[in-house]
């Protein structure tokens, strides 16, 4: 029998071993997950919730650094803010109302309403979407972030009492005479700043100016402000902000200033009541009117003494403003908001 040289044993051996290894090796999934698919795979099973609904992201959240990001764009619509894409700097602009947040791609700092602010985990792109801090965004849009480890959920809670924008200003009551218009409200505004203008039924500006409120945004602040001129032919009052960012007008809220007519209470019902009396901004003959009640109506006394849609009680004698701009719906009886509502019943 012919022996095999020990030389060709050791190429023999070589071979089958690298045989071996090919075949293993090609059993490899040619689709391994990246560092960052397998970051993404960390979170993909946590339950995002805004206001109690969940949120559906097409790119899994990831968790770095201990912190969740998320796909920017489904996170900032979900709490009501607009998101622009600037291409050119690798940037995104998040704007809510009167809240701006600029962040670069991979840079760890943001920039909030202008202020620096340090990121501890930057903003990054996976699979062509922008995913962000959640807790960051959250938080800088006045959002409650809360984690539930065993749930593996993270709750964000929006009050959306004060949602549309509109409702960062609050007209707690205006007062009007021919001679002399004062306004008094509430407000959550950028540097604390509003403007308002005075118009005619031609939506011509009669009067404007400035006030400010007694603190800036995030917080809440008291504001009044006074008009002494000839008011005559004054029709409304407008009240809002102006975007830092363009100029334009944000969280408007308007108001009728000569009441509708005067009525009396038929019936109530939670954000509704049924009136009868002479209306004379519809008709000088007597009539009936549904009147919605809405959290931006204002409910006084006689004595501009605030009180709740509650006080009202069937048999009470109300003077009342429509609600801007006017709307009237021809049903029977006929419909409109209630800007104003002053019991004249003690």
């Amino acid at each position: 029998m012919k022996k095999i040289k020990p030389v060709k044993i050791l190429i023999l051996a070589l071979c089958l071993t690298f045989a071996l290894a090919g075949a293993t090796l090609g059993a490899l999934p040619t689709d391994r997950p990246s560092p960052e698919q397998a970051q993404a795979a960390g979170g993909s099973d946590l339950t995002i919730l805004v206001n109690g609904e969940k949120i559906e992201y097409d790119v899994a959240p990831v968790i770095e650094k201990d912190r969740t990001m998320v796909p920017l764009r489904a996170l900032a619509e979900s709490l009501g803010a607009e998101v622009e894409w600037l291409e050119q700097q690798n940037q995104v602009i998040v704007s809510k109302n009167d809240c701006h947040i600029k962040l670069t791609i991979g840079e760890p700092e943001a920039y909030v309403n202008g202020q620096k602010a340090e990121l501890e985990a930057p903003a990054r792109i996976i699979g062509n979407r922008t995913l962000v801090p959640l807790r960051f965004i959250g938080e800088s849009l006045n959002a409650e972030v809360n984690w539930l480890p065993a749930e593996r959920k993270i709750s964000v809670e929006i009050d959306r009492s004060v949602e549309p924008g509109a409702a960062n200003i609050k007209i707690n009551n205006f007062i009007w005479s021919p001679q002399r218009l004062t306004v008094a409200g509430k407000a959550r505004v950028w540097e604390a700043t509003l403007n308002y203008e005075v118009i005619d039924n031609n939506n011509r500006v009669l009067f404007d100016g400035f006030a400010t409120a007694s603190a800036g945004a995030p917080q809440w602040g008291d504001f009044t402000f006074s008009v002494d001129a000839d008011l005559s032919e004054a029709e409304a009052i407008r009240v809002f902000t102006t975007s830092p960012k363009d100029g334009s007008r944000m969280d408007t809220v308007e108001y009728f200033l000569k009441p509708f007519g005067t009525a009396t209470i038929i019936s109530s019902d939670p954000g509704s009541i049924l009136a009868e009396g002479i209306l004379g901004g519809y008709s000088n003959q007597p009539g009936k009117f549904y009147f919605a009640v809405t959290p931006a109506t204002i409910i006084t006394d006689a004595k501009n003494k605030l009180l709740a849609e509650s006080d009202l009680k069937a048999g009470d004698e109300l003077q009342i403003w429509i609600s801007y701009p006017g709307i009237v719906l021809e049903s029977w009886p006929a419909q409109a908001g209630a800007g104003k509502i002053v019991r004249i019943t003690p």
